[in-house]
């Protein structure tokens, strides 16, 4: 069982800070009491203010595995805010547990006109997910017989981006051609780049028990070198290398730093969509080993008829292949994006 250290009061930003001391409800749950149940929708948040609370996730087999013990400071329920999915596991009070319980419904009210709450809010959403996916790999990797999941989702980030950001991207970023077993990122080394995969693929290894062992894949339109960026010790959690012959856009992260400082807009934009990945691969991880049943179960249950088209999810899948599509075409032309809003 993995012990979950984040302050979550600590670590955001003023706005979100301000906002929180005005607008979030302090409780003393009882001991062993249900904040959140597994596959059960809901819409709030919470910080643990004191005491512990416990991660149980469902597994196939009928049991429940203790994935994690939070600390005072934790923030929980932000899967199921992101995705607007089930939550992934069930989250119950401990010793001396006070919450404080936030209503997704208020805030995101508020960061309708209000940038820099939003980019507080998903930074640090994204922060927390970086740290929780870590600790999840230190676990889940250790097991045998296990697949190998994608890093999913191509594209992710380009649904979030407006056409400005994928712009300033194209402005900034450095196209690469790169041969085959290239090392891109190396476990435990400084990363001073974020690459952008504009084509091929690309393995991702960690270091697990004295063995280099592959936990993933990479394929083109995703973002390499994220988890650096979210992490305090600005070094590598994985190697990457090619599969084959790839083209990369490398970007340096302290010239994204100024950028998103300068623009909230962006910044909200940028940290939602790395909030949303991570969620996802958070997610993915768990169901890919057996884990999460109860969370799969439900969206199943709740799918009436699985030809039915989600045509807003259609929408935002197109409008995300367009931007990728004008990036990979125009990187460093400068140019604006025709027709995509």
């Amino acid at each position: 069982m993995a012990r979950e250290i984040f302050h979550a009061l600590d670590e955001a930003g003023p706005s979100l800070k301000n906002w929180l001391s005005t607008h979030s409800i302090s409780e003393q749950p009882s001991l062993d009491e249900i904040l959140i149940a597994e596959g059960t929708p809901h819409r709030q948040l919470f910080i643990l203010e004191a005491g512990i609370a416990f991660v149980e996730v469902s597994h196939r087999d009928g049991s429940a595995l203790r994935l994690a013990e939070l600390q005072a400071g934790a923030m929980f329920g932000e899967m199921a805010f992101l995705e607007e999915r089930p939550p992934v596991a069930s989250v119950l009070a401990g010793h001396g547990c006070r919450i404080r319980r936030i209503s997704q419904r208020s805030l995101e009210l508020a960061m309708d006109n209000n940038a820099n709450l939003a980019s507080d809010l998903y930074q640090l959403m994204a922060r927390k997910l970086a740290l929780q996916l870590q600790s999840q790999n230190a676990l889940i990797h250790r097991w045998p017989g296990v697949s190998i999941e994608p890093l999913r989702k191509a594209l992710v980030v380009f649904a979030y981006l407006a056409e400005a950001d994928v712009s300033w991207l194209a402005r900034h970023g450095r196209p690469l051609h790169l041969d085959a077993d290239t090392v891109l990122i190396r476990e435990g080394e400084p990363v001073p780049d974020l690459l952008i995969l504009l084509a091929g693929s690309a393995q991702v290894s960690m270091q697990i028990d004295g063995h280099q062992t592959i936990v993933g894949s990479s394929r083109r339109g995703e973002i390499l070198g994220e988890m650096s960026l979210l992490g305090d010790a600005n070094r590598a959690t994985a190697s990457v290398h090619a599969d084959g012959p790839i083209d990369v856009l490398r970007l340096s992260k302290d010239l994204l730093a100024e950028q998103l400082e300068a623009n909230p807009g962006m910044a909200a934009r940028f940290y939602r969509a790395m909030a949303v990945l991570l969620s996802q691969r958070n997610r993915d991880q768990l169901q890919s080993h057996g884990l999460a049943v109860q969370s799969q179960n439900a969206e199943d249950n709740n799918s009436d008829d699985e030809d039915v088209i989600d045509f807003t999810q259609m929408s935002g899948i197109t409008t995300a292949g367009l931007r990728f599509d004008w990036l990979c075409r125009n990187v460093n032309l400068g140019l604006q994006i025709p027709g995509v809003r």
